[in-house]
């Protein structure tokens, strides 16, 4: 009898020491009236861009008015008379410093020869220029500012130019 009641008791102990902890355990902790502060970070990268925008192609005509063997657009060195043909313009905007590269002129319609001599030239407002094949690539300066560019091309077939209509392509390429 002694032994059941000391198991008893030590039962009804072991479950009255359990209940406070357990109670404890799901009470949960004072909260503050006090307005509280948290500060959340945030953090971002701008990269260089260069915008391209208004683009106007340029027209290309012969240098000489009998026997023409070349096709300029002007805006160009030709070493020969000048052309009535006009410079395409492109008007760049760039928020960091950019380099320009000018491929040489493609055909890309009428009719075909292989010239004996192409150039292209790209040209800024302060005057600095850049040709086709350049090893120095032209260097732009930031500029909130749109930035017009002008394009130039020659085609030299070397003899006379078959009558028709000529069409080029000069691609630049714009890195900031």
């Amino acid at each position: 009898m002694i032994r059941s009641a000391l198991l008893t008791s030590v039962v009804v102990l072991s479950s009255v020491a359990i209940a406070p902890k357990t109670m404890a355990q799901t009470t949960p902790p004072p909260q503050s009236n006090l307005p509280q502060s948290v500060d959340v970070p945030f953090s971002g990268q701008v990269t260089g861009v260069c915008n391209v925008g208004e683009i106007t192609p340029g027209t290309l005509m012969p240098n000489a008015s009998l026997n023409p063997i070349m096709l300029s657009s002007g805006g160009v060195p030709t070493g020969t008379s000048a052309s009535n043909g006009m410079p395409g313009k492109v008007v760049v905007t760039c928020n960091s410093s950019a380099s320009i590269a000018i491929s040489k002129p493609v055909q890309t319609g009428g009719p075909v020869f292989n010239p004996v001599k192409s150039d292209a030239t790209v040209r800024t407002p302060s005057g600095l220029v850049a040709g086709a094949g350049s090893t120095t690539p032209l260097r732009l300066s930031p500029n909130p500012n749109p930035i017009p560019l002008e394009v130039g091309m020659m085609v030299d077939k070397g003899s006379p130019l078959t009558p028709g209509n000529y069409n080029y392509k000069v691609t630049l390429t714009i890195a900031p």
